[in-house]
């Protein structure tokens, strides 16, 4: 199972491919040889082979859900054959895997029309900047990205544009503070200064199930939460339990716990 910091590090190689700032023999596009090469390039030597395509699959479709859920283009779409300059697996049966991982279909009808879109979103100064910005407050770790692994599983938060847009999030910590509306807990009073300005933003509203003409609200439409409340509050991944549930299912687990008075 790759690690956290094996997503990052794949994931900012697709950054670079898909941004134009790391060019190959085709723009914008990276085949899967040349990506492991990339990937493994300050590691102990590991000679190219297909058996390391299933590596890459194994990287790259964490990453691309994550994208979709955040409302990106996927970046699995950059990774190609060197004699189709598309990915190995038909875009329809890529469509559908997505879709049971998010919940969310992706419109693209052809791998073509995906990266464009997906050239056009990277090669925008601001989302790039957004991307990398140096905003405390702006999370772009592997967890917060939404990759949480156990054993057995890889749980992922739902993070949408909104819930990452810098904006968005300073005018909402900047109405409610950094502290937690589930459980009230506060990193900084914890952990001291490293601590400090360290927040996820939920949004309340489920993109996908709101209006055409939604007007969106950061301070109406997102909360801030620690990591542990966002991922619990999204166990459901088509039904997100809300705030206020949250808070009871705590208040309930508390009182069956509490010790008994003697």
């Amino acid at each position: 199972m790759p690690t956290d910091e094996d997503f990052q590090k794949a994931r900012e190689i697709l950054l670079k491919v898909a941004s134009g700032e790391l060019k190959k023999r085709r723009c914008g596009l990276i085949g899967y040889k040349e990506f492991w090469e990339e990937y493994i390039s300050d590691t102990v030597e590991q000679p190219w082979g297909q058996i390391h395509s299933k590596d890459i699959v194994e990287l790259i479709g964490p990453i691309t859900s994550n994208e979709i859920k955040a409302g990106r283009p996927p970046l699995n779409c950059i990774v190609v054959r060197s004699d189709t300059k598309e990915p190995g697996e038909p875009i329809e049966l890529v469509r559908n895997y997505h879709h049971r991982i998010t919940g969310i279909q992706f419109s693209y009808n052809s791998w073509q029309e995906a990266q464009e879109a997906c050239w056009a979103y990277w090669r925008d100064d601001e989302n790039r900047n957004n991307e990398t910005g140096a905003d405390r407050v702006f999370f772009r770790s592997p967890d917060e990205l939404g990759f949480q692994h156990t054993a057995h599983h890889a749980h992922q938060v739902l993070v949408n544009r909104f819930e990452r847009d810098t904006y968005a999030r300073k005018v909402c910590i900047d109405h409610y503070g950094c502290k937690c509306m589930a459980c009230e807990f506060d990193f900084e009073k914890i952990y001291g200064e490293i601590g400090a300005n360290y927040i996820h933003v939920h949004h309340i509203i489920m993109v996908s199930r709101a209006p055409m003409n939604y007007k969106f609200d950061p301070i109406r439409d997102l909360v801030p939460l620690c990591p542990n409340c966002h991922s619990m509050i999204h166990t459901d991944i088509e039904n997100p339990i809300s705030v206020e549930g949250l808070q009871k299912i705590m208040k309930n687990v508390a009182r069956l716990v509490r010790p008994k008075a003697h």
